[in-house]
C-alpha cells in the first residue's frame, strides 16, 4: 500500500484557534522546519487522528484536541493518495462530531465512513483512552511519536498476522510447505527472545532493560558522589581563602605587636 498525504488543514484543533492549512506536499519526504512551540507536533496529531481518532469518540486522547477551556469542535481535513486514486476526509470532534470520507465513486458519512476508512487502510477500531498505534496496521510501524523514538515494542496483531500470511504466501508458493515451517519456526523463536507468546517482555529484551536500569542506577551513583565532591571543593575553597587572612595577618607589624602585649 501506497499511501501520500497531500493536504492537511486544521481548526480549533488544541493551540491551532483559526484555520491553518498546509497544501502542495509531494511524494517522498515532505520536511517542515519552524521554531519550538509552532505547532509542528500538533500537526502531527491531527493527521493522526484524521487517520486513526474515530469521530464520534470522547476518550482521553480526542479530549485533549480541544483549545484549553474552550468549548469547541476540532475540525481536521486530510487529502491522501493511495495507489492513484485520491481521497478526502474531513472529521470533527466532541462539539457535533462528524466525519465526511470522499473518494473515487465513494462518498459516505458517519459509520459507514469510518468503516471505509479502515478498510483503506488497514486499520481497526481503536477503544483505548490514548491512542494504540497497534490498531493502526502496518502504518503504526511508521507512526513514531514525540520523545518516543528510542522505545521498542512488539509488533501489534494486526502487523504480525500481516507479516505471517505474506511470509506463509511468499515462502509457500517459492519452496513449498516444509521449507515455510522451517521458517516460520526460526522466526518463532528469534521472537520468544525478546517477548511472551502474549507480547509480554522476557529474555534478551529483559534483560536489556535490566542493564539499562542498572547503568541509571549508577549514573545517579556517580552524580550524587561528583555532587560531594563539588561540596568538598567548595569547602576546600573556604578554608583556603580564610587560611590566606591569616597568613596576612600573622604578617602584620601592628598584629605581630599586639599579640606581644597580649601576651605580655
Amino acid at each position: 500500500m501506497s499511501l501520500a498525504i497531500s493536504r492537511i488543514a486544521v481548526e480549533n484543533f488544541r493551540k491551532f484557534r483559526e484555520r491553518v492549512e498546509i497544501d502542495g506536499l509531494q511524494d517522498g519526504l515532505n520536511i517542515v522546519i519552524e521554531p519550538n512551540e509552532a505547532g509542528k507536533s500538533t500537526l502531527l496529531e491531527a493527521l493522526r487522528a484524521a487517520l486513526f481518532v474515530r469521530h464520534s469518540t470522547r476518550n482521553r486522547l480526542a479530549t485533549s484536541f480541544a483549545p484549553y477551556m474552550e468549548a469547541v469542535g476540532p475540525e481536521v481535513e486530510l487529502d491522501f493518495k493511495l495507489g492513484s486514486d485520491s481521497w478526502t476526509v474531513a472529521k470533527r470532534f466532541l462539539r457535533n462530531p462528524s466525519v465526511e470520507l470522499r473518494g473515487p465513486g465513494f462518498r459516505a458519512q458517519g459509520d459507514e465512513a469510518e468503516a471505509k476508512l479502515h478498510e483503506l487502510l488497514g486499520s481497526i477500531r481503536d477503544t483505548s483512552q490514548i491512542g494504540d498505534v497497534g490498531t493502526h496496521g502496518a502504518l503504526g510501524l511508521l507512526w513514531v511519536g514525540q520523545a518516543a523514538a528510542l522505545q521498542v515494542e512488539a509488533p501489534g496483531p494486526i502487523v504480525r498476522d500481516t507479516v505471517r500470511s505474506m511470509l506463509e504466501a511468499e515462502v509457500g508458493t517459492i519452496v513449498g510447505g516444509p521449507a515455510l515451517e522451517k521458517v516460520r519456526s526460526k522466526i518463532d523463536a528469534q521472537h520468544a527472545l525478546y517477548w511472551t507468546p502474549s507480547g509480554r517482555e522476557t529474555g534478551k529484551l529483559v534483560e536489556a532493560q535490566e542493564r539499562a536500569e542498572a547503568s541509571r542506577t549508577a549514573a545517579a551513583s556517580a552524580a550524587a558522589k561528583l555532587e560531594a565532591l563539588e561540596q568538598n571543593f567548595t569547602a576546600l575553597e573556604g578554608a583556603r581563602s580564610r587560611l590566606k587572612v591569616l597568613e596576612r595577618e600573622l604578617v602584620d607589624p601592628a598584629d605581630a605587636q599586639e599579640r606581644a602585649r597580649l601576651a605580655a
